[in-house]
């Protein structure tokens, strides 16, 4: 295909460059000098995490303090931070946070909402810079160098701030993951009681969880025997007591299992109040991720993510999450 000379001059007049765009601090460097620069590390943990300064060049100004995950333990560090800067004479100054879950929000919120920048950095970057200084010697102090020297080569990322639409997306879009996850290992589950108490009755059916009677019918028989005495008879009474639309050659296959079906295992009171636990679990767990899927629908419409509909193969769930992952998007938002 053809490349326009617009184009190609565009590509052309790139730069290249040795750090990531959004982690270069080299120009800020060269402005206040590599002494007058400081450059705060913060390794996180869950209730309590431990900081640094240097300068530029390595050399430790404030050497590791913990600092608790508490407003009284933040405003110590902050107060002793800001000394330091006063003591020392730096002129410039970030904030490096190594990313650990969510364990780093309260730092990372801490230091911005005092006006300081706060930069990212990624486990796996703060693992490449420690092992070749310390091999097999992973503590807290020889991460803060390894975070320390991942900032100074570029790899303490700006994160772009997300809007309050694409956090709801995100926080959604990944709830319903996480829903999706535990119901497919409930799934599992309820597969595996129903073959202890009923062996082969889930080879009746295509899938016993699309199927409006198979679990219903296994969780109010609970056994072959039971369903050999209810009969043809006593299956559609039972249906038809439970409200559910069936047609009568659609019990034929489960007449069938069960003429040559063997016991199941005891005991079977507690199997079967187990399965009716589990399936309760997994409609809950449905109903939600209908409700969340509406949810994230009603967000994704007001997104210039909702054009991406318009291709084949993505629906609301994908369009959703990739819409809460990637952020506001100006050149989609000019398509829009």
């Amino acid at each position: 295909m053809a490349v326009s000379a617009r184009f190609r001059r565009r590509r052309g007049q790139r730069r290249h460059e040795v750090h990531k765009p959004a982690g270069a601090l080299h120009p800020r460097v060269e402005r206040v000098g590599p002494h007058h620069f400081g450059i705060v590390s913060v390794d996180c943990a869950k209730a309590r995490s431990k900081w640094m300064l240097a300068d530029f060049f390595g050399k430790v100004l404030v050497a590791p303090v913990e600092v608790p995950h508490t407003q009284a333990g933040f405003r110590a560090a902050l107060q002793q931070l800001r000394q330091a800067i006063l003591d020392h004479r730096l002129d410039d100054l970030v904030v490096a946070v190594e990313r650990t879950g969510h364990y780093h929000q309260p730092v990372r919120r801490a230091f911005a909402d005092a006006g300081f920048e706060v930069r990212t950095v990624h486990p796996f970057a703060t693992k490449q810079f420690r092992l070749p200084a310390d091999p097999g010697n992973k503590t807290d102090e020889t991460d803060l160098n390894a975070i320390h020297r991942a900032a100074v080569n570029g790899f303490g990322l700006l994160e772009r701030p997300v809007d309050d639409l694409s956090l709801r997306l995100r926080s959604l879009a990944r709830y319903r993951r996480d829903l999706v996850r535990k119901c497919s290992s409930l799934k599992n589950q309820i597969h595996e009681h129903i073959e202890m108490l009923m062996p082969g009755y889930a080879g009746c059916f295509e899938d016993v969880f699309i199927s409006n009677i198979a679990l219903l019918i296994a969780r109010r028989t609970g056994s072959p025997e039971a369903v050999r005495r209810l009969g043809s008879a006593g299956l559609g009474q039972l249906l038809r007591e439970a409200g559910v639309r069936f047609q009568a050659p659609s019990l034929d296959g489960i007449l069938t299992w069960v003429e040559a079906a063997g016991s199941g295992e005891e005991p079977t009171a507690i199997l079967l109040r187990i399965l009716t636990a589990l399936d309760e679990d997994r409609l809950m767990k449905v109903r939600e991720i209908d409700d969340v899927e509406r949810d994230l629908a009603s967000l994704l419409v007001r997104t210039p993510y909702v054009l991406l509909l318009s291709m084949p193969g993505v629906n609301v769930v994908s369009a959703a999450e990739f819409a809460g992952e990637i952020g506001p998007n100006r050149a989609l938002r000019q398509c829009a």
